[in-house]
């Protein structure tokens, strides 16, 4: 019968086996590769990521101010802030007529889109409208004559993702 070779100098003077600087030096090494690699890989889908739950958020607000202006029988809008970085839903001041409020509740709290995303482009059948300049542009009104149009979202590595938002019915898609 033969007896089973020791796979280091250790083990031939009876002592443990243990690993060597080198070797966990080697496995350091490894294991730190395949972090930076991992880490590389998940920036670009948080981009992404980012990008579609502001197009969710905003498609979100824009929808329930056309449903508050059919429901309540009172105008809402989507009021952008800060050159289109944030915005707020805002119904029409019933004492006031013209003038907008902010609404209760979460709604009507200032959003801020996240940051490396911001709306790039806001256009309605006959015109692109200045992005900087956007006091009452996606307005819905009880009996219609609502916004209806596509809005633009982009991301620092330029990828886009457009809101479109259906005349009569105030449908909205996310493409």
């Amino acid at each position: 019968m033969q007896n089973h070779m020791p796979w280091n100098k250790r083990s031939l003077e009876g002592g443990i086996g243990a690993f060597t600087l080198v070797e966990m030096l080697l496995v350091l090494v490894l294991l730190a590769t395949l972090t930076g690699t991992m880490a590389v890989s998940l920036g670009g889908r948080q981009d992404r990521h980012a990008i579609r739950v502001c197009a969710k958020d905003l498609a979100t607000a824009i929808r329930f101010c056309a449903a508050q202006a059919r429901l309540k029988g009172q105008s809402h809008r989507v009021a952008f802030y800060e050159g289109a970085s944030a915005y707020r839903v805002e119904a029409a001041d019933a004492v006031q007529g013209d003038d907008f409020v902010p609404v209760y509740g979460q709604a009507g709290r200032k959003r801020t889109l996240v940051k490396g995303v911001e709306v790039t482009a806001i256009s309605t059948e006959d015109r692109e409208l200045d992005v900087d300049d956007l006091t009452d542009v996606l307005t819905f009104r009880p009996k219609g004559n609502n916004f209806h149009g596509k809005i633009e979202l982009r991301n620092r590595k330029d990828e886009a993702i457009t809101i479109e938002v259906l005349p009569t019915t105030a449908q909205v898609h996310i493409d």
